[in-house]
């Protein structure tokens, strides 16, 4: 067979129709079909300001690599041996020595394309499969890739697609600081055109490859995006804005950093969906993506979404919910040429979708070294990017979010930063290299909007439009506090208490709850009861929530309790947490100004429990300071304990950076703590950029945030079981429902007795199977059966959610 021969017909993989494989597409008309899949995404997904169109033949050529004899030898041992195709094909084989080891077809196709381009061009071929670069010898010397022969027909084969595209030569990488952002863009884009172009493999017409290409695209969901171009505030959410979103729509002026800080209740999400809307009619977006810190908060906030992002667009566009439960089918991405299988069913397809919601961690994974890292820049490229409550992630986390902000800027977004308590310092780390040097007068406030464009540098600060007088309490004596609770309740009063641990909100609910009508939120409840707890307790904490002001109601709950939940108290109780924490938790009080509030009930209050004076002096704080730094717990102490009142929210900037700020002499215990605190930064920001650094695209997911202790997930069953004919992603949706993540050592039993197709689901399952998740079967009385903890019996009722014997200082301690 002469070379032009070889090339035109040389295979990309193998089909099977009726009962027998044979050979499929060839590998130029993948390698075509990938090229013109790549140029209609570029298109209705904006990027041509991104990627050059000469980036089609980075497509085109990312398999070339499989023309080496040892894949063709790879595809003819699947063949029957006495097929005509194998004979045909083996002369090609004649006299080459099989008995290699095959290198991955990535890494040869990087080496034909870096023998007439640069190294990092040749890098961004290989690493469509996910991973990072291999070494490589030089292809003409290269024995396991068919040496000089077999590079000849990798060199025909790119000398057919730059005369079919209609392309010189590769593009070449920008030498700017976007460089290596540019780089993973690329990349990316290059593995989601052959994702699609793989679902494809029968031979192609030459006639119909382009037309192919496009509804191919379309199928997958993408499409160019049409914006309503004159929508005001009021047409988007129904109502007139506040000053304060009305500037933040005003402050938009081309991609960059806007940063948008408010009080609680301040509606900072309707501001951010309308400063996005004016990237959008801009025409400098393609879309929206809306990262918040947990799965409760992405799927409380998704309808909200959903109806401002089809007002904005006049249509029913799908706008996706992104988060673990999403989570289907992983293991469908096949190998070879397999890899279009069913990835849009993948949390990588939900993120490439033009709108969606859900947690950070989608995000954050681009920043980190997870294979097909590449693929996530490309669904958030060119987008406007929030990210929500940016003030609860810590020193690890923040550092991943620093690297993934400054990434997105380089590649054009619009990002948006939300915060009702973001400190000096974390906005500067934020904004970057650029803010230094920028004298701001009277730029602390409590509302403040800052807008960072390649041309400009904006800070509007704005009054509060309404304040509130906190009458504060700082006390150790908690049995004066429940007794003044129960009071309040059988008074009417509507009253949260938060605790930093679930064991000690799960001890204060059991006291309580004998006495007055009380309610219990927390973590370690299964999802499945946790969203209708959650419904109903905002329900009843709504500013028109049946008998309000007649029926006292207590609600004892952890940190789900700060954030995105709609509750208005008439009272809080929390224990003593980080400045912006308990700032947080107060955004909950007298929420709303047509609440009906009982009488007796004249002004907003609230009561902050912390360890008793020897202890405060040690910097002792319990349980609170295993979950936080004890001297961060010291510093709000003192910011808190001269005071009987706050001005909320014109207090909120001087109580954080007096939280926050140094001290120039501390007390010998308490020095040592701030070295404890600082050392502990230091070592998570390290960490974080230790992770980010490390090459190989692995398999195993990095964590995006910090985790010192034992987490381990227990799936907690009943006797409520689904149905026998459920799909398996119905059975993974229904386990996720009932999965709860745990700060215990967990020790795996015998699988308990389960329906036939449920045990064997979780025993075969990718996601839940035993190796991965203890399985534990609650009884009626409660005890978990199937697991337990090293010290304990485990417990779980869908009263209290789940406890063990262990007490929570020793929960604590393990942790």
């Amino acid at each position: 067979m002469s070379v032009r021969e070889v090339v035109r017909l040389f295979p990309a993989k193998t089909v099977e129709t009726g009962g027998s494989r044979r050979l499929g597409i060839s590998v130029l008309d993948h390698g075509l079909l990938t090229a013109r899949v790549w140029l209609e995404l570029r298109r209705v997904m904006g990027l041509e300001s991104v990627i050059p169109e000469e980036g089609a033949l980075l497509a085109a050529a990312h398999d070339v690599g499989k023309m080496n004899p040892l894949f063709l030898k790879k595809l003819l041992d699947s063949l029957p041996a006495e097929s005509t195709e194998v004979k045909h094909w083996s002369e090609v084989l004649r006299g080459f020595p099989t008995d290699l080891q095959e290198v991955p077809h990535p890494c040869v196709s990087r080496t034909a394309v870096a023998d007439e381009s640069v190294r990092a061009i040749g890098e961004v071929v290989e690493r469509h499969h996910g991973y990072e670069p291999a070494e490589a010898e030089d292809p003409a010397e290269y024995v396991a890739a068919g040496g000089r022969l077999w590079q000849e027909y990798r060199a025909e084969a790119l000398a057919w697609y730059k005369h079919e595209l209609g392309i010189d030569s590769f593009p070449r990488p920008p030498r700017s600081k976007a460089r290596r952002a540019m780089l993973d863009l690329w990349a990316g884009t290059v593995t989601l055109a052959d994702w699609i172009a793989s679902q494809v493999s029968e031979p192609l017409e030459e006639a119909d490859v382009a037309e192919k290409a496009r509804a191919l695209v379309s199928r997958a969901g993408f499409e160019k995006i049409r914006v309503e171009g004159e929508l005001d505030f009021r047409a988007l959410f129904g109502f007139e804005p506040r000053a304060f979103q009305k500037e933040a729509g005003e402050l938009y002026a081309g991609p960059g950093l806007y940063i948008l800080e408010a009080p609680m209740g301040y509606g900072k999400t309707e501001a951010a969906l309308w400063l996005a809307y004016r990237a959008l009619a801009d025409g400098r977006a393609r879309g929206i993506y809306f990262a918040m810190p947990t799965q409760l908060t992405s799927t409380t906030l998704w309808s909200r979404f959903a109806r401002a992002v089809r007002t904005m667009t006049s249509s029913n566009i799908p706008v996706n919910l992104v988060h673990q439960a999403a989570r289907l089918l992983e293991a469908a991405m096949g190998k070879e040429a397999a890899a279009g299988g069913e990835w849009a069913s993948t949390p990588r397809r939900a993120l490439l979708g033009n709108f969606g919601v859900g947690t950070i961690d989608q995000c954050l994974l681009a920043g980190l070294p997870v294979r097909f890292h590449t693929v996530r820049w490309a669904g958030l490229v060119p987008k406007v990017v929030v990210f929500d409550e940016v003030h609860s992630y810590d020193a690890y986390t923040t550092t991943i979010l620093q690297s993934v902000v400054h990434t997105l800027r380089l590649l054009g977004c619009t990002v948006i930063i939300l915060s009702a308590t973001l400190t000096r310092r974390v906005r500067y780390e934020l904004l970057g290299e650029e803010a230094k040097g920028v004298v701001e007068e009277n730029s602390d406030g409590p509302i403040r909007l800052t807008a960072m464009t390649e041309s400009s540098y904006t800070v509007r600060v704005l009054p509060s439009e309404r304040k509130l007088d906190v009458h504060l309490r700082v006390t150790d004596d908690q049995a004066v506090v429940e007794k003044d609770v129960i009071a309040r309740v059988r008074r009417g009063e509507r009253v949260l208490w938060i605790e930093n641990t679930v064991g000690d909100a799960q001890a204060v609910f059991r006291r309580l709850s004998e006495v007055i009508p009380s309610g219990l939120l927390h973590g370690r409840f299964r999802p499945v009861e946790r969203l209708s707890l959650e419904e109903s307790w905002t329900a009843a904490f709504a500013p028109k929530a049946e008998e309000r002001s007649q029926k006292g109601l207590l609600l004892v709950g952890t940190q789900v309790l700060e954030m995105s939940l709609d509750l208005d108290a008439d009272y809080l109780v929390t224990r003593i947490a980080p400045m912006d924490h308990v700032l947080q938790r107060m955004g909950r009080l007298w929420r709303h100004e047509r609440t009906v509030r009982p009488s007796g009930c004249a002004i907003p209050g609230m009561t902050v429990l912390v360890p008793g004076p020897d202890e405060i002096a040690r910097g002792e704080f319990g349980t609170s300071g295993v979950i936080y730094a004890p001297y961060v717990l010291w510093k709000t102490y003192r910011a808190l304990e001269a005071r009987d009142r706050i001005c909320f929210p014109d207090d909120i900037s001087e109580l954080l950076e007096t939280a926050y700020g140094n001290d120039d002499e501390l007390p010998e215990p308490i020095r040592r703590l701030l070295e404890d605190v600082d050392a502990k930064r230091l070592r998570m920001s390290g960490s974080a950029l230790v992770k980010m650094s490390i090459s190989g695209g692995s398999d195993r997911v990095p964590c995006t945030r910090w985790i010192e202790g034992p987490e381990d997930e227990l799936l907690i069953l009943d006797t409520e079981f689904p149905a026998e004919n459920a799909s398996s992603a119905e059975l993974t949706l229904w386990c996720e429902e009932r999965l709860v993540r745990t700060p215990f050592v967990l020790v795996r039993d015998e699988l308990p007795e389960l329906p036939a197709k449920l045990r064997k689901f979780l025993t075969e399952s990718p996601r839940f199977g035993r190796n991965r998740t203890a399985v534990g079967l609650a009884a009626p009385g409660g005890e978990i059966r199937g697991v337990r903890t090293v010290r304990g019996r485990l417990i779980y009722t869908k009263r209290e959610g789940l406890f063990t014997e262990l007490s929570e200082e020793e929960v604590c301690v393990r942790q």
